[in-house]
């Protein structure tokens, strides 16, 4: 090779490293602002799971509250059901005494009645 064929080796080698070195220092800050980027996108995740781990926290609380509720609304229901029971009942005692009160005489009749057999009574006598 002739002189200026290495000179122009030479020259074109180091065009070549200092184009390298720049396109690798624009990666490299590239990187970095993709590695801020992942920091800041890591601490609101961080934080969103701990808002996250709270509210399941609440949640499971409520759910605790909601199963007594359940448990004392099948207590309620169990209690409504003998009520209205005891209420079915109660209106068939009703309707019973209803209907002998029906067949017997109220106390104005029973005493007319009385005068009536007295007389009978003392004109058979």
């Amino acid at each position: 090779m002739t002189q200026e064929t290495e000179k122009l080796m030479k020259e074109i080698k180091e065009e070549f490293k200092r184009h390298t070195d720049i396109l690798l220092e624009k990666f490299e800050d590239q990187v970095k602002v993709v590695a801020e980027g992942f920091e800041i996108l890591s601490g609101k995740i961080d934080h969103l799971t701990t808002r996250v781990d709270k509210v399941e926290t609440r949640l499971d609380g409520v759910e605790t509250r909601l199963d007594g509720v359940e448990t004392r609304l099948d207590g309620v229901e169990t209690r409504l059901d003998r009520v209205e029971t005891n209420i079915e009942i109660i209106k068939t005692d009703i309707e019973f005494i209803k209907n002998g009160l029906k067949r017997k005489v109220d106390a104005e009749e029973f005493e007319a009645l009385e005068r009536r057999v007295a007389l009978l009574e003392a004109r058979t006598r």
